[in-house]
């Protein structure tokens, strides 16, 4: 059962805590593995290769830094992936999804009305299923590290719940899909608040 192969988030807050993998990294991280197509795991070889050629293109002054950094493939330490996709491959494919979310209902209403069917145009397309499933990750881990460890534990407990309801097929069954749009756009402009603020940010006193 679900409650039997329970799984814990990352825990940043913790002195071990730059883990995305919490106290039992296995489960965790073969979950989300899962949700990912195996082709994925040819461009971690293949992204070795392309990032030293784009580090080639800025030292010939080709690209600026802002186009390096698009391009890029993306490697965190403790987290569920080895690399993650270079931004300029993933952009606007979370809109995609969330567009395949709200895609009207047929004349048939029940077809859109489970996880399997609802879900299924995302989790069909690699691109599509891999940005999301970063965005997850990477989301969560930004808002562990925000609300410090006053909030973890209930954060946590709220994340898991929902990676149970994921894995259980029961999204459709807790949660209103047409609020996720409200739920990414602030999730966006939190990031976008983030962005802005870390130039103007002091170095912390040592």
């Amino acid at each position: 059962s679900l409650d039997n192969r329970r799984q814990s988030l990352m825990n940043p807050n913790s002195e071990e805590g730059q883990s995305l993998l919490g106290s039992d990294p296995h489960k965790l991280q073969g979950y989300v593995n899962r949700l990912l197509d195996v082709r994925i795991q040819k461009w971690v070889m293949f992204s070795t290769v392309w990032n030293e050629v784009i580090d080639h293109f800025r030292e010939e002054d080709l690209i600026s830094n802002r186009e390096r950094d698009y391009m890029k493939f993306s490697r965190f330490d403790g987290f569920s992936q080895a690399i993650y996709l270079p931004v300029f491959q993933t952009a606007g494919v979370v809109e995609e999804a969330l567009a395949q979310l709200e895609r009207p209902m047929t004349d048939d209403s029940h077809v859109l009305t489970n996880d399997a069917n609802l879900f299924k145009p995302i989790l069909n397309h690699v691109t599509m299923r891999t940005a999301v499933s970063e965005v997850w990750e990477l989301g969560n881990y930004v808002l562990l590290k925000l609300l410090g460890p006053v909030h973890n534990d209930d954060a946590v407990y709220i994340m898991n719940y929902v990676l149970k309801w994921v894995e259980g097929g029961t999204v459709t069954d807790h949660m209103q899909i047409a609020k996720i749009r409200g739920v990414m756009k602030c999730l966006v402009q939190l990031v976008d608040v983030l962005g802005k603020g870390v130039g103007r940010r002091k170095p912390a006193s040592r």
